[in-house]
């Protein structure tokens, strides 16, 4: 959070704090959204919490599944979306009126777009206020940083994330897709990217429910390499104890390119196979929903009277309002 952000961001850090205990990963934290499909049908979809981004306090990162293409035809059929969320110990609501962009594997780029250029990428490496000392050179004497590639950057933080998720909640990804009869998912090839829809590249593996718990895949040695290389890095381990994400993730990903194993499921057999082809499956379902909210409207209870509710709204050029109006 920096000093010119709008007091709705630290108001949700503070309720995530005292409701979830900071920590949003543990166990998957539903959200409500609503919006209307191209028809006109109003509908309302469950979305997984996951983080106000690093790089950006105002943006926030939910999680879900492109293989639920109810979910897709909504974020991709309008631009405008809102989000409710309630919190369970407070008893707070806010509500999120913006846009959503989806941040899915590369190999779906065709079928979902590119992730949002301008929303929450840094300019370069250095520009981030909470990067290390190390962060953002090239090497060579605290020279000009790299600029960041928005495509590497978004899979990056979804490469994170997924890393970062319960192992239940990451099984999940490997499910048939949300809504299909039941029969007709234990019965017939799990990828739903059949005619008349896009035809997408994957292996005819029906692993239907058999997963519920499932570790995170590694990512191979040539795209841990371009992550970094494009943050423009170079992580060392006196970066470990660093409470900075920026870090941290750097770490993770010099470590993924130097020692992990690549996601190719050729040096496997049997049920291995399956599992590591299940567990790339499911990776490749798990995508980011990166929201730009552009009004906010929180309500709080007290202990008596009516509860406090400020409308917070942006205009186009981002400077941001705040009203207090009646519950």
């Amino acid at each position: 959070m920096t000093s010119s952000d709008p007091a709705w961001v630290a108001a949700l850090q503070e309720s995530i704090k005292r409701n979830y205990g900071g920590v949003l990963a543990k166990e998957p934290v539903s959200v409500q959204l609503a919006s209307v499909k191209a028809d006109g049908t109003p509908k309302l979809q469950h979305i997984v919490a996951q983080e106000q981004l690093w790089t950006d306090a105002k943006v926030l990162v939910f999680t879900g599944p492109n293989r639920n293409t109810e979910l897709m035809s909504v974020l991709k059929g309008t631009k405008n979306h809102e989000v409710l969320w309630h919190m369970p110990k407070t008893n707070e609501t806010f509500s999120f009126t913006g846009r959503i962009y989806i941040a899915a594997a590369p190999s779906l780029s065709h079928r979902f777009g590119s992730p949002p250029k301008r929303i929450g990428v840094p300019d370069s490496a250095s520009s981030s206020p909470r990067r290390e000392a190390s962060f953002g050179t090239n090497g060579t004497n605290g020279s000009a940083a790299t600029p960041i590639d928005p495509e590497v950057f978004w899979e990056g933080e979804r490469l994170r994330l997924w890393r970062s998720i319960s192992p239940t909640y990451r099984a999940t990804f490997s499910w048939p897709a949300s809504g299909e009869m039941r029969s007709l998912s234990e019965s017939a090839s799990w990828s739903v990217y059949e005619q008349p829809v896009v035809k997408v590249a994957t292996h005819t593996v029906d692993v239907g429910f058999k997963f519920t718990t499932m570790d995170a895949m590694t990512m191979p040695r040539d795209s841990a390499s371009l992550i970094a290389g494009s943050l423009g890095r170079n992580a060392s381990s006196s970066s470990i104890g660093s409470t900075s994400p920026v870090s941290r993730t750097a770490l993770a990903f010099s470590t993924l390119g130097r020692t992990s194993p690549q996601r190719s499921t050729a040096s496997f057999s049997g049920q291995d196979t399956a599992a590591a082809a299940a567990a790339g499956h499911a990776l490749d379902n798990f995508c980011l929903l990166v929201f730009k909210p552009i009004r906010v409207d929180h309500v709080a209870p007290t202990p008596r009277g009516p509860p406090v509710r400020l409308l917070y709204t942006a205009t186009k050029e981002g400077e941001w309002s705040v009203q207090d109006v009646n519950p």
